[in-house]
């Protein structure tokens, strides 16, 4: 009877570890589209890790962009992000091909930069909150040493 009891139970189990939790949504956005959604997303991400400044200039953040420029609404994504999601070995492959699609542009582009002579590369440029701290950390760092260097004078005497 235990035996009878637990295989039904793994059984069960089985069955509803591999069916799909989430409900397709009826505005699912397709694979192909997802894709171009996340490796864009990716890319903003990574120009706004290196150089913050030109979102701002464009008075834009990462999701707006998406939003408008695949026609989109942030309900719509979530729901089909979360819908792919739900079964992680797609969901891998999903973002293996974004991966892929990264590695291929990155070696472009990195070729394009070996081939720009070294005076016409533009310097990182640093925006004024990265300064800001940076001026900020420098300020308390000369606060500190004098700080130590009159405690160990007055230590001396």
């Amino acid at each position: 009877m235990k035996k009878m009891i637990l295989i039904l139970v793994l059984g069960v189990m089985l069955v509803n570890c591999n069916s799909k939790s989430v409900p397709k949504p009826d505005n699912l956005i397709g694979e192909d589209e997802m894709v171009d959604i996340l490796y864009d997303l990716y890319v903003i991400n990574a120009i706004r890790l290196n150089n913050s400044t030109y979102l701002k200039e464009q008075n834009s953040t990462p999701a707006k962009y998406i939003y408008q420029k695949y026609k989109i609404d942030s309900l719509q994504f979530i729901q089909s992000d979360h819908y792919y999601a739900a079964d992680i070995d797609d969901y891998e492959k999903l973002h293996q091909r974004v991966t892929k699609r990264i590695e291929r542009n990155k070696a472009t582009i990195d070729s394009l930069i070996a081939k720009t002579p070294p005076e016409k590369r533009q310097p990182p440029r640093v925006d004024k909150v990265q300064e800001t701290q940076f001026k900020l950390r420098d300020s308390l760092r000369e606060k500190r040493l004098l700080r130590e260097k009159t405690f160990s004078d007055s230590t001396r005497n």
